[in-house]
């Protein structure tokens, strides 16, 4: 498992009488969500470890402060995006339907034609 760097404190898990919270370092001078949910990501690591999701997931953010999230205010979106990244990657499609050099798909099915402008809908 590699990540960031766990921080451990006392507590009950599968591990004993300590568990560890993930912990990571970001240039950002405030955290962002999107790190929060990499530290999502590390914290469902962390639970089939030790047992249990972690309590709480720290951000180091570039001027050394640290910001920290309840895990459970974080644990339904989380889950909800790692679902439906999963779906997604369930159904990749298998064969190119042509050139989409130049071609931005928007939610929806609606793609542009960077170049001409046209837009299609697919």
């Amino acid at each position: 498992m590699v990540f960031g760097f766990p921080h451990s404190r006392a507590g009950k898990s599968a591990l004993g009488e300590f568990l560890y919270e993930p912990v990571d370092t970001k240039l950002a001078s405030v955290g962002q969500p999107k790190h929060a949910l990499q530290l999502a990501v590390y914290g469902r690591l962390l639970a089939e470890v030790q047992g249990r999701l972690p309590e709480r997931l720290h951000i180091v953010v570039g001027s050394g402060d640290v910001e920290t999230v309840r895990t459970a205010e974080l644990h339904y979106y989380a889950d909800v995006a790692r679902r439906g990244l999963e779906a997604f990657a369930d159904d990749l499609p298998t064969e190119s339907g042509g050139d989409l050099a130049g071609t931005v798909v928007i939610a929806g099915g609606v793609s542009v034609a960077r170049r001409s402008g046209r837009r299609r809908t697919t």
